[in-house]
């Protein structure tokens, strides 16, 4: 299987959203502000407003991005325990 290359734009938006997250965590929506993102990331202001049309749509993007990586790993979890509990029961 080919590995996806990401654009630079899209490795930048990412890293918005990821630092979107952090914010978000530390200060909860309310204290969740472009400015507040983009001194946190290192990033000029103006990027987060050029991937992002306003913060809602930036709070929005970063709440489905860490929606999916938890259920990556719930995934993750669940299939090794399937796995587990199948050899067990072949044992018995």
């Amino acid at each position: 299987m080919p590995i996806k290359r990401r654009s630079k734009g899209g490795i930048t938006r990412e890293k918005i959203l990821i630092f979107a997250i952090e914010i978000l965590a530390l200060n909860g929506i309310k204290g969740t502000t472009h400015r507040a993102i983009a001194s946190h990331a290192q990033l000029q202001l103006s990027l987060t407003t050029y991937y992002f049309k306003d913060i809602q749509e930036l709070i929005h993007q970063a709440f489905i991005l860490n929606s999916d990586h938890i259920l990556s790993c719930i995934n993750i979890d669940l299939e090794a325990t399937f796995t587990a509990i199948s050899k067990i029961e072949k044992k018995n």
